[in-house]
């Protein structure tokens, strides 16, 4: 399996969310290579928890793995955002009560999730 790469900004965003006190959750329809990758990337440690095809979740948009991290954390709703490349992630988090953020870098996503934001470049999210 190819490894996939990295968006230009994804560390940065990461880590500036940590930097800020905040948290970062991975939860992807991927088996465990997902881990695998963000081991190999050296961005592992900028994750607080993480849901993988492995556990036992239905899948999005159905919200239950998001409120399952989302209580177990104890994130606020009202600052938390789903950030996610499909309508389904952003179907998701609005399932769970949270704001979703649409990546769509080559602006080829026919929208119908009506996300909060949409973006081209992870960098869109960093705050300066």
């Amino acid at each position: 399996m190819q490894q996939p790469q990295l968006f230009e900004g994804v560390r940065n965003a990461l880590q500036q969310v940590v930097q800020n006190g905040g948290q970062n959750y991975l939860l992807t329809h991927r088996n465990n290579s997902a881990m695998e990758f963000i081991t190999q990337d050296g961005i592992k440690s900028l994750f607080t928890d993480f849901i993988t095809a492995e556990q036992p979740f239905p899948r999005k948009p159905n919200p239950t793995s998001l409120n399952y991290l989302i209580d177990k954390h104890k994130v606020d709703r009202e600052t938390a955002v789903m950030v996610g490349d499909r309508n389904l992630d952003i179907d998701a988090g609005h399932n769970a009560g949270i704001a979703g953020i649409l990546f769509d870098p080559d602006d080829l996503i026919e929208v119908t999730s009506n996300p909060e934001i949409k973006i081209h470049s992870i960098t869109e999210i960093l705050n300066d």
